[in-house]
């Protein structure tokens, strides 16, 4: 291959716009050193990264069906390990799994890119193994777990009766895929192995972390000013399907503390039914990371990775409201710091919730406990720049041409 060299951008699964952010970091990181291309399984926050693209288009999502009472039954028999996260974006079903196998493939071999960096997307990744090209993997910790782990552990339903036959489900992966130039995979982690792995966030909200060999980066390119503690509002960042929920919704109908929402791509019915409320300021731009640290006085969220890296690092009391796993692993995991609270799905209602808002807000101690905690986890981070993220990205750039790549 000649002229300039490529590197191709790949998300497969969620929804959230933390994972464009992601992918803008390294975007970022590799400004100058080559054309960045994009493909994406959704497209809502696309402009995130098309300061940094040359060209962005849609990519081949994983399956992201809604789960059934009968699924959500069957589910809830098996301990929660990222296998079964796997089987639900539909790396159980053969057929499926080869057809987005085989159009990565034929994706990257078109784009030839000399890096291919993957967050949420496992296809994309072992694709880019099968052609030889190297691949990044980035993303939170909670989604992007060591590939030589000789099994994905147990991260929830401890409780649940069955465990998924994770040998069984390899040899699946490989009858599907080592036809169309997968090498076989030993074990069922190395759906993820990559030449290199960032995974980011804070150590408490590492599901992984006695397998993980290797620190987490910051989820940010540097760490947050700490908040002085006279911020003026309750600032709340919640996806729109959250907002919509009957109890969280009648809860931003009552509540009476300055209260500034982002909630990017909210419809306008229920915008316009929050800004009924006069405590209650609604935007769909989100805020820049120094404008939240100025005016948060605390922090109501989803539990999303970022937002709770921002607020445990920043010194803002933090409540969250968790609706998926990985979210409530995030909360789960800081809620042993005594500035930070979880509030389960089964135990919400607005009374609880407010009630709890009010208690954090006129709690005098509160900010001194949150910046004590600050201080002892941004010391682990201080030496983890954006420089090493760079440098290690830049490494993998070593010039590529045709015959290097493995046929199809």
């Amino acid at each position: 291959m000649t002229g300039r060299q490529r590197v191709l951008l790949c998300w497969e699964a969620g929804a959230s716009r933390g994972h464009l952010l992601t992918l803008a970091r390294a975007a970022r990181a590799l400004a100058g050193q080559a054309s960045i291309h994009a493909r994406l399984c959704r497209m809502e926050h696309a402009a995130i990264l098309a300061p940094h693209c040359t060209e962005i288009a849609r990519g081949w999502p994983l399956k992201m069906d809604r789960p059934t009472p009968e699924s959500a039954a069957v589910a809830a028999q098996y301990k929660l390990t990222w296998a079964m996260w796997l089987r639900a974006r539909g790396y159980a079903d053969s057929d499926f799994l080869r057809a987005a196998f085989d159009w990565w493939r034929d994706t990257i071999w078109s784009v030839r890119p000399s890096l291919v960096v993957a967050d949420y997307a496992p296809t994309a990744l072992m694709a880019a193994r099968a052609l030889g090209i190297p691949g990044a993997a980035v993303g939170t910790a909670y989604g992007l777990p060591p590939w030589d782990m000789d099994r994905f552990p147990v991260i929830g339903r401890l409780e649940a009766e069955r465990d998924l036959d994770q040998d069984d489900f390899c040899a699946r992966i490989n009858e599907a895929l080592v036809p169309s130039g997968l090498t076989p995979l030993e074990r069922l982690p190395q759906v993820y192995q990559s030449t290199l792995a960032f995974p980011a966030g804070l150590s408490p909200c590492d599901p992984y972390a006695a397998w993980r060999r290797q620190p987490l980066l910051l989820p940010f390119d540097t760490l947050p000013e700490l908040s002085d503690g006279t911020g003026d509002v309750l600032f709340a960042y919640l996806p729109p399907q959250q907002v919509r929920n009957r109890t969280i919704l009648a809860t931003l109908q009552q509540l009476d503390l300055p209260t500034l929402l982002v909630s990017p791509l909210l419809d306008d019915a229920t915008h316009a039914q929050l800004c009924r409320n006069p405590h209650l300021e609604v935007r769909r731009t989100p805020l820049s990371q120094p404008e939240i640290v100025r005016r948060a006085r605390m922090i109501l969220c989803a539990g999303q990775g970022g937002t709770t890296a921002l607020s445990v690092l920043a010194a803002i009391p933090y409540l969250a409201l968790p609706y998926d796993h990985e979210k409530e692993n995030n909360a789960l995991g800081v809620a042993r710091l005594p500035s930070c609270r979880i509030i389960a799905k089964a135990e919400r209602s607005p009374e609880r919730i407010l009630a709890t808002l009010h208690e954090m807000w006129s709690d005098p101690t509160l900010h001194d406990a949150a910046r004590a905690s600050a201080q002892v986890i941004r010391a682990g981070h201080e030496s983890r720049d954006s420089e090493t993220f760079r440098r290690s990205l830049s490494a993998c750039l070593r010039p590529a041409v045709t015959a290097g790549l493995r046929g199809v």
